[in-house]
């Protein structure tokens, strides 16, 4: 096997062969899955960290009165929604001071100004489980 693989790939396959002949498969194994986990924890906890990172500073320019640029969030869910709304108060304090803003896309509007996506329904608990 080794001689069919490129040469850069030679210390890869003999250190995976020291290892599964002198830790074990099943060590060599979890240690992999360990290690895939660990990578991917790490992508997603860099996608949050950027995403809450702009909504500070959108929070942060809303606080102190200056033009909110539109924050530009990665995530899907309630830091998405998060954003929007912050966009909203935004809107709508330009609007009560009279300053002229941006023209809204009629979807956005009307998904977040629609009473029903606020309601609660009493078969589903508000938070956590019900039991």
């Amino acid at each position: 096997m080794i001689r069919t693989m490129p040469h850069s790939a030679h210390f890869a396959a003999r250190a995976l062969r020291w290892g599964v002949n002198h830790i074990g498969m099943r060590p060599m194994l979890a240690l992999g899955f360990l290690g895939v986990g660990a990578l991917l924890f790490w992508l997603r906890a860099g996608k949050l960290d950027g995403d809450l990172r702009e909504l500070s500073r959108a929070a942060r320019e809303l606080a102190d009165g200056v033009p909110m640029r539109p924050a530009q969030v990665l995530s899907s869910g309630e830091l998405r929604e998060l954003a929007q709304q912050l966009q909203r108060a935004d809107r709508r304090m330009r609007e009560l001071e009279g300053i002229e803003t941006a023209v809204v896309p009629v979807e956005e509007v009307k998904a977040y100004d629609s009473v029903q996506e606020h309601t609660h329904t009493s078969n589903r608990p508000r938070f956590g489980r019900r039991l």
